[in-house]
């Protein structure tokens, strides 16, 4: 059903106010919001205005002016685009040096003077160039982001509508300049002591009153601004696409609450730069495709809108998962619920799109193609069957028939009883599962059976040998785009604990290897020995604070080091230096401390039997460690 335009009589108002034959002597304004389509309302009324041969308007956007200096430049820059161009501006800078009377122009070659340049360009006076001013309309756009003092750009205006009969509309989002006025008069009311210093404040209500004749309010109309947003869409599917869901898109609009026009084309616009990752396989898939549109466009109305944060935009999916267990009815509504009240219509706990893709959608401007793809074909509704891993398909639970739910748990449970998961992310994806499946009675399994079997599973990785690399570290809890589930929980935290334990074990016991393997890499390459001890910028460092190097034997090490390259051992105890200089040799690497002393102790013995240069450049190298090992 056709809705009524809500700003069809201010169109009519202005074309009535407009009119060559009113005879009107004050100025209009056009208030609403940011984003309510005031700009947008202004053009239209322009394109109209041009139709009927009314085409003697000037516009002038005041964002950003600090002086009305400015409007008399945007004027003349309309009025004389020749002589307002770059080249032309040149020239008379040049010609303001050398000439001081003022200099006839004759613009169409008639013989006649039709403008005046003087020194002081551009001082315009519109009354030159419009002999019937009734018929020239002056538009001042963004009063409210103006940096002048608002009393003065309506003084400014009022000399052109007062004294020179032209007519102005006046844009601006009034409710914006009221809160800055109050807060300036408060802050001068503050500095001087209490008194009432609120003289801005009344001189622009004073001057409001005498300039502004009429106010109209603006409001947003999404009917008359899609259409238009539509034209913007460049991606042909996707225009195509937006165009059957215009009244989901009013709908989703109307709920966000935000009567922002420009948070829709924005939200539009994010849906397009996602669509244009699709390929033809994704678009065929219509549950899919809908589920994203609904995600990106209310998700891009909160984070835009400023309600959503970046680390909040993070946790949508996992919050919305957890919320499908309830909440206790005396709490304060979370984040995902207030959204879910807001959108009921959207499914924000479908994983469709990693965190990541949306956080660099809305956060950052771009979607990278390969990614989004790779995330989608990985996802439930686009996987073909048997190509995804029975964790993966089980972690998708939401989205599954009763049937396929029920198998990939059952594959699942057997791989977990078969020890096969070796890798750490995956281990975890399915500790954090098996709670969830306890929870739903997916599988016969109290919370406690559940913990004490993730337990089981841990030692028996320590026993068998599979235990994962314990330098490898869980940094997210999440893989392959997907956070591991319940890992908020006691359970969850009581099992990683657990890991954590062994870990440390494990590690303790794989030093030596490692140490053996270090002194290798040292031996084949300096610069891989020092990357592989200390943070830098070319790759991981994986032994910066494991004290791996007190499972080196001190005496081997030194033999080693002396049989380098003088630019080699140079790496190497540059690899010590900025090792130990952050401190961690009296914290996590507290090992290494006696191992240090006892290193610099045989460097020391050495010496005797070295050559002159390599006695003097390895007793140099110690010297600068005394402070490092030696107790105070």
């Amino acid at each position: 059903m056709k809705r009524a335009d809500p700003n069809k009589s201010v169109l009519e108002f202005l074309h009535d106010y407009c009119a060559p034959q009113n005879n009107l002597d004050y100025a209009v304004m056009l208030k609403g919001n940011w984003g309510a389509g005031k700009t947008f309302l202004v053009r239209e009324f322009l394109r109209q205005r041009e139709k009927k041969g009314l085409a003697k308007n000037l516009y002038v956007s005041l964002y950003g002016l600090t002086s009305v200096r400015q409007i008399d430049h945007e004027f003349y820059r309309q009025l004389h685009p020749i002589l307002s161009s770059r080249g032309m501006k040149i020239a008379a800078a040049i010609g303001k040096g050398i000439i001081k009377a003022a200099v006839k122009v004759d613009l169409d070659g008639d013989g006649k003077e039709d403008i005046t340049l003087s020194p002081t360009i551009p001082d315009v006076d519109l009354t030159e160039f419009f002999k019937t001013p009734r018929e020239c309309l002056l538009i001042f756009d963004d009063l409210e982001r103006c940096s002048i003092p608002v009393p003065d750009v309506l003084g400014y205006i009022n000399s052109f509508v007062e004294h020179e009969g032209f007519k102005a509309i006046i844009v601006a989002n009034e409710d914006e300049i009221l809160r800055r006025e109050a807060a300036r008069a408060e802050r001068s009311s503050a500095i001087e002591g209490g008194h009432d210093k609120s003289g801005e404040f009344v001189r622009y209500s004073l001057i409001k009153e005498k300039l502004i004749g009429q106010t109209l309010r603006v409001r947003s109309t999404i009917e008359a601004a899609l259409p238009k947003f539509f034209t913007l869409i460049r991606h042909r599917k996707t225009k195509a696409f937006l165009k059957d869901r215009f009244e989901d898109i009013r709908l989703l609009h109307s709920q966000s609450e935000t009567h922002n026009l420009r948070l829709l084309k924005q939200a539009l616009w994010d849906f397009e730069r996602l669509s244009r990752c699709f390929t033809d396989d994704h678009w065929a898939n219509f549950e899919a495709v809908d589920i994203m549109f609904r995600i990106v466009m209310s998700l891009s109305f909160e984070a835009r809108s400023g309600r959503l944060s970046e680390t909040q935009l993070t946790q949508i999916p996992h919050d919305a998962r957890i919320a499908l267990f309830g909440k206790r009815q005396e709490s304060p509504p979370t984040r995902i619920e207030e959204l879910q009240g807001r959108y009921p219509e959207v499914e924000f706990e479908q994983s469709l799109l990693p965190s990541d893709v949306l956080r660099s959608l809305f956060f950052e401007g771009w979607g990278d193609i390969e990614s989004i793809r790779k995330a989608l074909d990985t996802s439930p509704y686009y996987a073909g069957p048997g190509t995804l891993p029975p964790w993966k398909v089980a972690w998708h639970w939401w989205d599954l028939s009763d049937g396929d739910f029920e198998e990939a748990i059952a594959t699942v449970e057997k791989q977990f009883f078969e020890r096969e998961f070796v890798i750490t992310e995956e281990i975890f994806q399915v500790f954090g599962l098996r709670i969830r499946f306890s929870k739903i009675g997916a599988i016969v399994r109290t919370l406690d059976e559940v913990v004490s079997e993730g337990r089981a599973y841990i030692n028996d990785l320590q026993t068998r040998g599979t235990f994962p690399d314990p330098l490898q570290k869980l940094e997210a809890m999440s893989s392959s785009g997907l956070g591991i589930q319940e890992q908020d929980t006691d359970e969850f935290k009581t099992i990683r604990n657990h890991f954590e334990f062994v870990k440390a074990a494990v590690l303790r016991d794989s030093l030596p290897a490692k140490g053996r393997d270090l002194v290798s890499a040292m031996k084949e390459d300096a610069k891989k020995f020092f990357r592989l001890l200390c943070p830098n910028d070319v790759t991981v460092s994986p032994f910066y604070d494991i004290p791996v190097l007190a499972s080196i034997g001190p005496k081997a090490f030194v033999d080693d080091v002396l049989t380098l390259s003088p630019s080699a051992q140079s790496t190497v105890f540059s690899a010590l230096k900025s090792r130990y200089k952050t401190g961690m040799l009296n914290k996590e690497l507290s090992e290494e401390k006696p191992w240090l002393g006892v290193v610099m102790g045989e460097f020391t013995k050495k010496l005797s039997s070295l050559p002159p240069l390599s006695k003097f450049r390895i007793a140099q190298r110690v010297a600068e460690f005394e402070h490092f090992w030696k107790v105070a």
